[in-house]
């Protein structure tokens, strides 16, 4: 019977001595881990504080070429001066591609997060091709309409005249979001 005391007596004592050890090992650790001086301590916020300061360059400069971006696409100044501008590129484009511009009509301007969205609608005659060239000078080439509708029917079944709706919008940064 001794014997089987002795087990779990040795069971015990050998649970123990490795949880001493374990302890003493964790302990060790502990004051071996090198203590970081207030130098290296000022060094390390030093440089976060660098990485902010870049970040935050960084956004700046990005910050900056989006506003350009947004103001290369939008109109500003006054809402009564954005019609004249557009009419005057709808008919210098017209004429362009040979199109006989037959209307312009301004459609009820609605307010989008910090944008002036103005809608129009043009009324045009001539050649197919023209037509749809004409719909792709209106968004290329700097231009500061968006297409939104195209809409054709044909004008004379024996050649490739039609006349076409085509909507469009100028877009006009409101001026409380400028800053």
């Amino acid at each position: 019977m001794n014997n089987i005391q002795l087990d779990k007596n040795f069971g015990l004592t050998a649970l123990a001595i490795l949880s001493i050890l374990a302890a003493i090992v964790l302990g060790a650790l502990q004051v071996l881990r090198p203590i970081e001086t207030p130098g290296a301590i000022a060094s390390r916020q030093s440089k976060a504080m660098q990485d902010v300061k870049n970040e935050a360059t960084e956004a700046q400069t990005e910050a900056t070429k989006l506003k350009a971006k947004i103001a290369s696409l939008t109109w500003a100044g006054a809402a009564d001066t954005v019609v004249p501008s557009a009419i005057a590129i709808v008919k210098q484009r017209a004429d362009a591609r040979q199109l006989t511009l037959r209307g312009f009509r301004p459609l009820t301007a609605k307010e989008l997060e910090g944008l002036e969205m103005m809608p129009y609608t043009i009324s045009l005659e001539g050649r197919y091709p023209n037509i749809l060239q004409f719909a792709k000078d209106l968004e290329t080439n700097g231009g500061k309409l968006a297409v939104n509708l195209v809409q054709i029917a044909s004008a004379d079944e024996a050649t490739d005249q039609v006349s076409a709706t085509i909507g469009i919008v100028a877009y006009r940064l409101l001026e409380d979001t400028k800053k």
